[in-house]
């Protein structure tokens, strides 16, 4: 899948979770007990947004999203039932935690439909920017190594947002896998570059700290900051940069942010950048190349 079509691939991604059972639930972070009035509210939410053929699935997603953890029962169900599937999972990869993953995790392993198995991959990548065990840094490895298969490039790319923010000795294995040698004679390729561009902030990277909670500014703000401190493909285009939206969860510990890159030596485009609020700090968990023009 070239890049320059992923913003069409964005909009008609497909998931199909198996064996979910209905107690699966978000991480601890949105664990919270509810009433049922409130329960009930949000489900018929999820429902008439799942419904809404006035949106476009990623409008429809980001405004599911508003409604924080309380909505993963009812997008869960509404994989179960395959109905709104496109919409049903990617709101619930920006609002699931660990159980959710692991489930698309296990989808990917078994799906036999080759397109289908790359593109859940490949918004799976983008949400591992802490992998945190050896399966999942495998399956970035995994993905990284797929660069050069057509239909799997998008994973690929995924995987290098990922491993850029994640910037840590490993990540910088992988990306450096990526390096010139791997361009070799072939044609120009998107990824190998965008691994590049990492490597090379990895390396340079200033000693400064990172943003914190103590600093002065509002949630909007210290979300900016930290993107422009984390993420390896805004810090050098700062001047480019448009943050066209930044939506919040209902209890405003995660936000979904909308970055518009125009100008520079690349041909203008965007990512999706989902951020989580920690010990009161805002922390980047997962980035996908969402446009391209």
């Amino acid at each position: 899948m070239a890049l320059t079509r992923t913003h069409r691939a964005w909009s008609t991604l497909l998931f199909a979770v198996l064996a979910l059972g209905n107690g699966l639930i978000a991480d601890g972070a949105y664990a919270r007990s509810r009433s049922g009035s409130e329960t009930a509210d949000s489900d018929q939410s999820v429902q008439q947004l799942l419904s809404d053929e006035r949106a476009d699935d990623t409008e429809a997603a980001a405004r599911i999203f508003q409604l924080g953890g309380g909505a993963v029962p009812a997008l869960v169900r509404a994989l179960q039932k395959r109905t709104n599937v496109e919409r049903a999972s990617l709101a619930l990869l920006y609002l699931g935690g660990p159980e959710e993953r692991k489930v698309v995790r296990q989808f990917v392993t078994t799906e036999k439909d080759t397109e289908k198995k790359w593109t859940i991959a490949s918004f799976l990548a983008g949400a591992l920017v802490e992998p945190g065990s050896a399966d999942k840094w495998g399956f970035l490895e995994s993905c990284v190594k797929a660069y050069k298969h057509e239909g799997q490039g998008f994973a690929s790319f995924s995987a290098v947002l990922a491993l850029g923010i994640n910037a840590s000795p490993n990540a910088l294995q992988l990306l450096q896998s990526l390096g010139p040698s791997a361009q070799g004679s072939e044609s120009k390729n998107d990824t190998v570059e965008e691994a590049g561009r990492a490597v090379e902030w990895i390396n340079e990277k200033s000693s400064s700290k990172a943003p914190t909670s103590g600093e002065n500014g509002s949630d909007s703000d210290q979300i900016k900051r930290t993107i422009l401190h984390r993420a390896f493909f805004a810090a050098d285009n700062s001047e480019n940069l448009s943050f066209e939206g930044i939506t919040f969860t209902e209890d405003g510990t995660r936000a979904l942010v909308s970055l518009d890159v125009r100008g520079g030596n690349k041909d203008p485009h965007g990512y999706q950048i989902m951020l989580r609020k920690d010990s009161g700090a805002w922390k980047i968990m997962g980035a996908w190349f969402s446009w391209a023009a």
